[in-house]
């Protein structure tokens, strides 16, 4: 019978020392995550951050972007119909060498 109690006694102690230990490192690991989780939270906040001052910058890149697009816009098409014309006056009449284009601006 001693030996009995005494197998169960270290059954008992053995369980509880691995309950003991499962304990503590789910605590560890718990304060691992945390601290990770720390971490990604502060750097999501600094690249939120970073994006909206790329996204602001952006939007004046695209402003300006567009002012001188539409400028080079009336550059071709301006080029676009001189070229109609003088096209249109080659093929009725191939002696013409050159034609000049030109605007009345008040």
């Amino acid at each position: 019978m001693n030996y009995r109690s005494t197998f169960i006694i270290l059954l008992l102690f053995a369980v509880g020392g691995s309950f003991w230990y499962a304990q503590n490192l789910n605590k560890k690991q718990q304060k691992d995550f945390d601290a990770k989780i720390a971490v990604l939270q502060k750097q999501v906040s600094s690249l939120s951050g970073k994006v909206a001052g790329q996204a602001s910058s952006t939007q004046s890149q695209l402003n300006i972007l567009s002012e001188s697009e539409v400028n080079n816009r009336q550059v071709v098409i301006q080029k676009s119909q001189d070229q109609l014309l003088t096209d249109a006056v080659a093929k009725i009449t191939p002696s013409v060498v050159s034609i000049v284009i030109s605007k009345d601006v008040p």
